[in-house]
Parts: C-alpha cells; sequence; structure tokens
C-alpha cells in the first residue's frame, strides 16, 4: 500500500493549528472531514471518507508507537460510501501489464495511475517541470488545487509490496 497522502496530514495540521495531535477531539477531526471545499460545501462521502481514514491510520500509527497515550479517532464516523471497487483491476493483471513489452513511459503511467491514484487526465497534463528532488510537485489535480506526490515514497511503496516489479 502507498503511504497516507501527505496532503491531508498538511491540512489536518493546518486545522488544529499546529496544537499537539493528542489534544485533538473527536468533535475537531469531524469537522475537519465535513469542512467546506472549494465550491462550499462538503466534499463528496468518499472524499469525506479518504480524509478519516487518513487521520484515523496517523492516529493508530502514533497510538502503537506509544506517541500519544489514546487513539481519539477510533469514534470519527463517516458517511457510508457505496458501490466502492477498490481494486477494479486484479494485481495479476497489473503484473501481467507491468512484465509487457512497454516503454518506460507507459510504465510510469500504470504506476501512478495504479500505484499513485492518480487519474488519466492527471497523469497526461504531467510536464518536466512538475518533477523536483523526487517528487512531482504543483500538477493540477481533479479538483483545480495543486498538489504534491512523493514518487520515491511511491517507488519504495510499491517495490515493498510487490517486490517482483523490481
Amino acid at each position: 500500500t502507498c503511504a497516507l497522502p501527505i496532503s491531508i496530514l498538511r491540512r489536518w495540521q493546518d486545522w488544529v493549528a499546529n496544537a499537539p495531535f493528542a489534544n485533538a477531539t473527536v468533535a475537531q477531526m469531524e469537522e475537519f472531514v465535513r469542512r467546506p471545499r472549494k465550491s462550499g460545501r462538503p466534499g463528496a462521502p468518499a472524499t469525506q471518507q479518504k480524509d478519516a481514514v487518513a487521520i484515523r491510520e496517523m492516529y493508530k500509527f502514533l497510538h502503537a508507537r506509544g506517541r500519544i497515550p489514546r487513539d481519539p479517532s477510533r469514534l470519527l464516523i463517516t458517511p457510508t460510501v457505496r458501490n466502492v471497487q477498490p481494486k477494479p483491476v486484479p494485481d495479476e493483471m497489473w503484473q501481467t501489464l507491468w512484465w509487457a513489452d512497454l516503454p518506460a513511459c507507459d510504465r510510469l503511467a500504470m504506476g501512478l495511475g495504479f500505484f499513485g491514484g492518480l487519474r488519466r487526465a492527471e497523469i497526461c497534463s504531467l510536464r518536466v517541470g512538475h518533477y523536483a528532488r523526487g517528487q512531482l510537485v504543483n500538477f493540477i489535480r481533479k479538483g483545480g488545487g495543486e498538489d504534491i506526490l512523493p514518487i520515491a515514497d511511491l517507488c519504495d511503496a510499491l517495490l515493498n509490496t510487490h517486490p517482483q516489479l523490481g
């Protein structure tokens, strides 16, 4: 699996005004997940769920390593998302495609899409200037905002979960 979405955790850090994560309340987490987006409305249920998962996983990590005394995110509730198929393409099919005789740019696009979670339009809009210091920087996401994607982390996650692709 890929690392947690850093952009969500950065927004969470800004939301709690850099207060210690251990002091966060469930109410703050729910407000963050349901916060208005650029349109002025709360995010779609899937977006809210993605934000909540990032927060839950971070708190689970901090609690398991003794960095915080309790995990308040256990009580965070998000809308139910139906008809979600997390792996619409089985790993075996991706591995078959990966080993096919493809140009490097096609492999990169596949990795960014399947393992990095980028959409086709986001991949197609990438330019050389978006790559700097092992990261994709300031590339435009679906909602119109700019984002940063640590490619080195993506590659590490890819090789750690699928060493046969290396």
